[in-house]
């Protein structure tokens, strides 16, 4: 298993269940995306009931933009190799 993760650059944290403050970078993420769906939600007027297709709009665009954790690359780029057709 570690060297299948290590292949694809993942680096694999243990933390406690129920002890969020742990794992600060994946709960970061969570709360962009929640935010990030929220707002897609409220701006096309939509109830929560397609909560499900803006968190996937959410994720695709989180996937599309700069991030600073990896020098300003784009996270599609980064694992496909080339660039998203936008």
């Amino acid at each position: 298993m570690d060297h299948l993760l290590a292949a694809h650059g993942i680096v694999f944290h243990l933390s406690c269940p129920y002890t969020s403050p742990q794992n600060g970078k994946a709960e970061r993420v969570l709360r962009t995306l929640n935010n990030s769906v929220r707002t897609l939600l409220l701006h096309a007027s939509m109830p929560p009931k397609y909560w499900a297709e803006a968190l996937e709009a959410a994720t695709y665009l989180l996937n599309r933009r700069p991030s600073s954790s990896i020098r300003n690359e784009v996270p599609y780029t980064r694992l496909y190799k080339k660039p998203p057709l936008l």
